[in-house]
């Protein structure tokens, strides 16, 4: 294992009320070398594009405080490592000084940002913190974890996992993805495999083959959706334009679903202190079974089922066949403790 550290001064600037101190790290090497890029940082932004034949590195630190000497003390204490494992280049922002974070750098900005391009075809993971990381298209396996800042990128094709905590997430277009959200707006304009849990999130999927998600509190909107898999609950949820199945338990929030196609296999809900709201498109022919116990229910003329006794008198259970009878597409409900409304 070689370590490389490398500390090049650039530039000292004299503002009118604070000094600063300018050093970069710069480092590259051949593609044939590692299999995967780690790289740790805080306090400032990670730029990485794709392509070439090395891994090509660049870090700036910049460090503004008071006096001259004061930025040349802190300066000291930050240095950029490239640690070379067998089949892995780790870059890594260390701290070389026994003291908290908050009392070194009370009254100082300190700002660490990378450029780094990285080969086609190698694994990249990138954790950071305090600043946000900036993707284009990437090809190969990707992680990426970020705290307190934002995760953009176009496209991404392989397995790409994500955790982003008090920030942005978009994508334009993504094919295996699993993401982490807490307390985060999230915008996925394409995918095709996604899953993920969100906490006090907002979370926007424009168009997906399959959603799998776990969410509690915040809001799911999905549109153009072919399979959805949902477990939430305090959530807003709304799809829109479901093509094949969704399977969904609901505690204590909305669902909606509009426009489902009229080709659709299955739905199945259970739910409780949730108001459900379903509209499907006409031309269709579905078996329905509804289980519901102290629920508003708002069924339209023409849904004619019979009701099933059941040993609950305050459990009711119905079913049917609704529409063409050509069709065999399965609408199952269990809802208690809130409301139905089917058009």
């Amino acid at each position: 294992m070689k370590t490389a550290t490398l500390l090049v001064l650039l530039s000292s600037v004299l503002g009118v009320n604070a000094q600063e101190r300018v050093q970069e790290f710069v480092r590259s090497y051949p593609a044939d070398r590692f299999q995967e890029l780690t790289l740790l940082n805080r306090l400032g932004n990670v730029d990485v594009r794709q392509g070439g034949d090395q891994f090509e590195i660049k870090a700036e630190i910049r460090v503004k405080a008071k006096t001259m000497a004061r930025a040349d003390e802190i300066i000291e204490y930050l240095k950029v490592e490239a640690i070379e494992r067998p089949t892995i280049l780790h870059v890594t922002t260390d701290l070389e000084k026994d003291l908290t974070f908050k009392k070194l750098f009370f009254g100082v900005s300190v700002y660490v940002d990378y450029h780094v391009k990285i080969p086609k075809g190698k694994k990249l993971s990138v954790a950071n913190k305090n600043g946000s990381v900036i993707l284009g298209d990437f090809t190969g396996d990707l992680n990426v974890e970020v705290s307190s800042g934002d995760f953009r990128a176009r496209y991404i094709e392989g397995d790409f996992t994500a955790k982003l905590t008090d920030g942005l997430f978009e994508v334009q277009e993504v094919n295996r993805f699993t993401g982490d959200f807490f307390s985060a707006k999230v915008t996925i304009h394409s995918g095709n495999r996604v899953k993920l849990t969100g906490e006090g999130s907002r979370i926007e999927i424009l168009k997906a083959e399959q959603v799998i998600a776990k969410c509690a509190g915040g809001t799911l909107r999905l549109g153009d959706v072919d399979e959805v898999d949902l477990h939430a609950a305090g959530v807003k949820c709304e799809i829109q334009d479901l093509s094949e199945s969704c399977r969904a338990d609901t505690r204590s929030g909305q669902l909606t679903l509009h426009s489902i196609n009229h080709l659709f296999s299955s739905v199945d809900i259970t739910a409780s202190g949730t108001q459900v709201a379903l509209s499907i498109r006409p031309g269709g022919g579905f078996n329905v079974n509804l289980k519901h116990g102290n629920t508003k229910v708002k069924l339209p003329a023409d849904f004619i089922l019979e009701t099933k006794p059941t040993v609950n008198k305050n459990v009711f259970i119905e079913s049917g066949f609704i529409g063409n009878k050509q069709f065999n597409s399965q609408l199952s409900l269990n809802i208690t403790r809130g409301k139905i409304t089917i058009e």
